[in-house]
């Protein structure tokens, strides 16, 4: 009785806080608890997309993918590579804190010194 009970809070603490599947163009799927930050790529290029160091996701030009929220830290580091054919082409990093609701909107990448 006690672990349905404890399997029901659960749900139902999950439906409250609302889930996030993220689907990326290999079809991988994750899923995150909502989180009030996004990225949207507005490039020309491919995205690799790092948060805190560990590679959440590939974006092609003209999509979105949510982030994982922070739990118990206070910011988060997203950066951003830019590749065409294979190419490196440039990154843009941002850092998310827990006090705003933000999504960025990534234009343009800074490439390296004969990058292009």
């Amino acid at each position: 009785m006690k672990k349905t009970t404890y399997a029901l809070i659960a749900a139902l603490g999950l439906l409250l806080t609302g889930c996030t599947t993220v689907v990326t163009p290999a079809g991988e799927k994750t899923s995150y608890i909502n989180s009030p930050w996004g990225i949207v790529n507005n490039t020309g290029y491919d995205l690799d997309v790092v948060q805190d160091g560990a590679k959440i996701g590939r974006l092609t030009t003209g999509q979105a993918l949510m982030l994982p929220p922070l739990g118990w830290r206070e910011s988060s580091l997203v950066s951003v590579s830019a590749f065409s054919g294979g190419k490196y082409m440039g990154a843009s990093s941002y850092t998310f804190s827990r006090y705003t609701v933000y999504n960025w909107q990534i234009d343009h990448v800074t490439a390296p010194e004969g990058a292009r």
